[in-house]
């Protein structure tokens, strides 16, 4: 029976981990309940005017579209709950919209790299205590400036990057955005900017400066997190990268129970660190500056010092603020232009 209805945000699934196993030939393909949605930048929205997935069996579903997407990068937007809920993954996908920031339609077509979505999602996720594991429930369809495009699988909290690929420009009629001729183009654009950015942020994005760093933020190097100042016993860090992904790290123990993270991470674009002292829990929201993050793992990457990176997190004696260090050998940059927020106590 067919079931359709519009979610907006994250919805209350059935129990974690169910598949089913069909055969297609002489292929056996396994099903999972997942779900598709968008993503595009906060301060980059777009207007997903197509989202077409071909299924490794043959069948069709779609990201949700003519949707205004714009939640953050990485994040899940809509849901359209459509079809059987066990479905095989998506073999391709086909994406066509509009980005408000650029003033500009792009359109691309996709081949999914199958291996490694059905890696990922067999497998599932770790989690911390007292969850053991979680599977991912969506595929997350991201479009950004420059028509950089990623897909991500989505569990409870973890999101991660599957493939990336570039869209094209395109030419699209503006009567597939409003048919009448009010407003027009340009007010339509400043009205749907301006209804979360000011005027002096709307410039600052569409900076050559700003743009040039969605070339970066894909970028994966060798670093791990590290808690000083602080008993590591409990401590969680909560790790969101700049390239959409989601993760955490146990800082007392980095192996995870044997899972531990990936050998290199995205850098940081914000994190939330867990700690306990004087017997009482805390957390920080610790959101960092995209240009100094970038500029300061590109320096210590390419300082030409052996070893791996460290991200220090260390929280003040009276648990009042967090500072946030990156060292390379004897190399330490002390990050300046953070937002810390410091709950609990």
């Amino acid at each position: 029976m067919d079931r359709r209805w519009v979610i907006a945000g994250l919805v209350a699934l059935p129990a974690a981990g169910a598949y089913r196993m069909i055969s297609r030939g002489e292929r056996t393909l396994r099903t999972y309940e997942w779900y598709p949605t968008e993503a595009a930048p906060e301060d980059a929205p777009v207007l997903l005017l197509n989202g077409d997935l071909l299924l490794a069996d043959g069948g069709t579903t779609y990201v949700p579209d003519h949707r205004m997407a714009g939640k953050g990068w990485g994040e899940v937007g809509s849901i359209d709950v459509v079809g059987d809920d066990l479905k095989v993954l998506p073999a391709s996908v086909s994406l066509r919209w509009f980005s408000y920031l650029e003033d500009r339609f792009y359109a691309g077509e996709f081949t999914l790299p199958a291996d490694r979505m059905e890696a990922v999602f067999a497998q599932g996720t770790p989690m911390p205590p007292p969850r053991s594991r979680e599977p991912y429930r969506y595929l997350i369809f991201g479009m950004a400036p420059g028509g950089h495009v990623s897909v991500w699988a989505c569990a409870d909290r973890v999101v991660r990057e599957i493939a990336r690929f570039r869209a094209s420009p395109t030419e699209v009629p503006w009567t597939e955005i409003i048919e009448t001729p009010t407003p027009t183009r340009a007010e339509h654009i400043r009205q749907v900017l301006e209804q979360t950015q000011s005027a002096e942020q709307i410039a600052l994005h569409r900076s050559p400066t700003w743009l040039a760093l969605w070339d970066d933020y894909p970028r994966r190097l060798a670093w791990a997190p590290q808690l000083t100042g602080a008993d590591p016993k409990g401590a969680i860090l909560w790790l969101k990268g700049l390239n959409g992904e989601r993760d955490w790290a146990d800082l007392a123990d980095p192996q995870r129970g044997g899972e531990p993270l990936p050998p290199t991470l995205p850098m940081p674009a914000s994190m939330r660190l867990i700690w306990y002292a004087g017997g009482a829990r805390h957390s920080a929201e610790i959101a960092l500056d995209p240009v100094e993050t970038v500029a300061a793992f590109r320096k210590l990457a390419d300082s030409g010092r052996a070893g791996p990176m460290t991200l220090v997190v260390e929280p003040a004696g009276n648990a009042a603020t967090v500072d946030v260090f990156l060292r390379r050998g004897e190399l330490v940059y002390r990050f300046a232009r953070k937002n810390v927020e410091v709950y609990g106590g």
